[in-house]
């Protein structure tokens, strides 16, 4: 899955940057393209590191993969069609979900 799809999917706004690349933007992270595997990379990052601890903590609970941890800053990659997973990654990393309207 993409990150537009996953955008889609999830009613999440994404961003483009210089090189064209696509990410879905948060307060404290984003959600970017991993390495063509079908799986998505979260950054998360944090003042704290006791909340980057937690961070770390939940993602692994969760069944996803660490690809880098650093004192203020986890990075982690995961399925995005595992709900669980993208739900908690959009909470995590303070990402805004658009409202469907109804007509």
């Amino acid at each position: 899955m993409s990150v537009e799809q996953f955008a889609a999917t999830y009613s999440v706004k994404i961003s483009h940057q210089d090189g064209g690349n696509t990410y879905v933007p948060g307060k404290v992270g984003q959600i970017g393209h991993s390495n063509g595997d079908g799986r998505l990379r979260v950054c998360v990052k944090s003042d704290s590191h006791k909340k980057c601890k937690h961070v770390r903590w939940l993602f692994q609970n969760a069944g996803m993969t660490i690809t880098q941890e650093d004192r203020n800053e986890v990075v982690a990659t995961f399925d995005p069609a595992d709900t669980n997973q993208a739900r908690l990654t959009i909470q995590l990393a303070h990402i805004k979900v658009r409202r469907n309207l109804a007509a």
